[in-house]
């Protein structure tokens, strides 16, 4: 039995929501303020070209310095364990490192030029929009022919990266802030030898996101330093430029148009797009695969509400450059 409506205690009411306060005084706690009794403080660096290896490193200068426990290898690269986060990144400043080279074109006016071949009809990824009859009308001429290039961008967040991580023989607990929570205890419980239910996480709230707690950097690196701490919780935190260089950034793209303009108004518009696929890439790194069109390619273009006679909207998948996000 429904009760009346002058017994509703939420239905129709303005409610705030709980960390209403704490946001608005600075009060409320974030992934990067988390404290837990007997924990270390790590730093990274890995290669700067994002996927190439670590070569050789030098790190004896870098193991004299004030409040430096470890320093241990990580994926492409390697992590300092300090007694704080400034000694850690202090000490990555000392290490010598050698890296190898960029598994992918290592200047921009080479991705800007893979980007460009892209136009074809291999690389199309589906037509979205062909409204009237485009084709038919340019053969007759054109009075537009531009060309847009979005860059990269990069997810600049609020507080860096950070995680921490406690890794024992028999189960692991990480604290972050993360989007994909359940492939977070995968990648975690694969890494740490251990089965998923193992794995305890505890979601932080964040400083900024944007599509970068998506990814797995943070949390993939603090647990191979965490399997060399066992038993002692270890908060990583990526120093800005660490963050920025290891980000997998908003995708690089160019569009091309051609159209007829008549009485001052354009009335036929041919738009193509050509970006990698940030949702494939990103989806493979979980494992997930993207069959079909990636409708991300061209949103927002195809679906204009322009009222013209004569529209098409063409997606081009630009093969993948480097990792890329959504």
């Amino acid at each position: 039995m429904i009760r009346p409506a002058s017994d509703w205690k939420v239905i129709g009411k303005i409610l705030q929501k709980l960390y209403i306060f704490a946001k608005s005084t600075g009060l409320q706690s974030y992934e990067i303020d988390l404290q837990i009794d007997g924990m270390l403080l790590a730093a990274v660096r890995c290669n700067p070209c994002k996927g190439g290896a670590l070569l050789h490193s030098d790190t004896n200068t870098a193991l004299t310095l004030r409040g430096v426990k470890r320093i241990v290898p990580v994926t492409n690269g390697v992590a300092v364990i300090a007694e704080n986060s400034w000694y850690a990144m202090q000490a990555l400043d000392a290490v010598i490192f050698e890296w190898g080279d960029a598994p992918y074109p290592d200047n921009q006016e080479a991705h800007w030029a893979a980007v460009a071949q892209s136009f074809t009809a291999e690389n199309l990824d589906r037509v979205w929009r062909d409204d009237g009859d485009v084709t038919s009308i340019l053969k007759t001429g054109q009075d537009i022919d531009v060309e847009y290039r979005a860059p990269y961008v990069a997810h600049q967040l609020l507080e860096p990266l950070s995680a921490v991580v406690r890794v024992t023989e028999r189960s692991a607990d990480v604290w972050a802030a993360h989007q994909m929570r359940r492939f977070v205890q995968q990648r975690v419980a694969e890494t740490a030898g251990l089965k998923p239910q193992q794995v305890r996480f505890h979601n932080q709230f964040a400083g900024g996101s944007f599509g970068h707690r998506l990814e797995f950097d943070n949390i993939d690196r603090a647990t191979e330093v965490a399997m060399q701490m066992k038993g002692i919780p270890v908060k990583l935190i990526f120093s800005r430029e660490e963050d920025f260089a290891q980000d997998y950034p908003r995708q690089i793209a160019m569009a091309r148009a051609q159209g007829r303009a008549q009485g001052g108004q354009v009335e036929t518009l041919d738009l193509h797009i050509a970006p990698p696929s940030a949702t494939r890439s990103q989806m493979g790194r979980v494992g997930l695969p993207m069959p079909g069109p990636d409708v991300q390619l061209e949103a927002g273009a195809w679906n204009a509400p322009y009222g013209l006679a004569h529209f098409r909207v063409s997606a081009y998948t630009v093969p993948e450059l480097r990792p890329t996000s959504s």
